[in-house]
């Protein structure tokens, strides 16, 4: 196939015997990172915020993408005037790549780092202004539950006390109810005594003398009347001691010394 190629001229020569070859169908490669040379390289936004200049990016994505014959890519090179480098091998390419995923792997985790950091102080900010509502709205209930607290006491004291009267009224209405009851005894008693005085008098000049023994200590003349039933029954030491009438058992109030007739 080569023998029809031969010219004089060489270059004519290596065109030719380019031509021929291309004729021959070149095997199917696959595209394993489906990128598209010049055009994915310059089209993609995301390879253009990358921290690497436009050329470097193109120049990586150029030689990542493989060519589909091996005649292409000596074509590529006449055309560049055979200035231009094979493309990289594998490992190059993976250097490269790995280099783009690391440098947005920092820049993706620095942001995540300062959104986190914005979040964690947002919500510290929010839980303080919290924490100092619930602070504010403590010592609020604390000073209530305080004043709360000084008005049960005075109730309390107020209610010992107005309990303290309330025994010390119905002791009093006791005593004053005993008071009267005895009050009127002695009236009726002494209303009595008074009826038996005035019908048992007698005439001055028909009367005897009279000798009345002290009830008590029977040795003395008694001398004094209580009062109210008016019995003569006591003599003046008795009297000192004596609380209750001998003769009918009443309440002593006073007593008045008489003078009697003597035998």
């Amino acid at each position: 196939m080569f023998a029809r190629a031969e010219v004089k001229d060489p270059h004519k020569r290596k065109m030719k015997g380019i031509a021929v070859e291309s004729e021959e169908p070149a095997p199917p490669q696959r595209n394993l990172f489906n990128l598209q040379g010049q055009h994915f390289a310059t089209q993609s936004p995301f390879l253009n915020a990358l921290p690497f200049t436009h050329s470097s990016n193109a120049d990586v994505l150029n030689a990542a993408a493989p060519f589909k014959s091996f005649t292409s890519m000596l074509a590529f090179a006449v055309k560049d005037g055979g200035t231009s480098s094979p493309p990289p091998d594998s490992n190059h390419q993976n250097k490269e790549l790995d280099l783009i995923i690391k440098s947005q792997g920092e820049i993706l985790r620095q942001q995540i780092e300062a959104t986190m950091h914005s979040i964690d102080y947002e919500v510290e900010e929010r839980t303080a202004k919290k924490l100092k509502e619930i602070e504010s709205n403590i010592r609020k209930k604390l000073r209530e539950n305080a004043e709360l607290e000084k008005k049960v006491e005075h109730y309390k004291t107020e209610t010992q006390r107005l309990h303290s009267r309330v025994l010390y009224l119905e002791q009093m209405a006791r005593s004053l109810k005993d008071g009267l009851e005895t009050a009127k005894s002695a009236r009726r008693h002494a209303e009595n005594m008074q009826e038996d005085a005035e019908s048992s008098f007698v005439e001055t000049d028909q009367a005897g003398l009279v000798r009345l023994d002290c009830m008590v200590c029977e040795k003395e003349i008694a001398t004094v009347m209580i009062w109210p039933c008016r019995h003569i029954c006591l003599c003046s030491g008795c009297d000192a001691v004596t609380k209750l009438c001998p003769s009918c058992g009443s309440i002593k109030t006073t007593s008045i010394k008489v003078i009697l007739p003597l035998e």
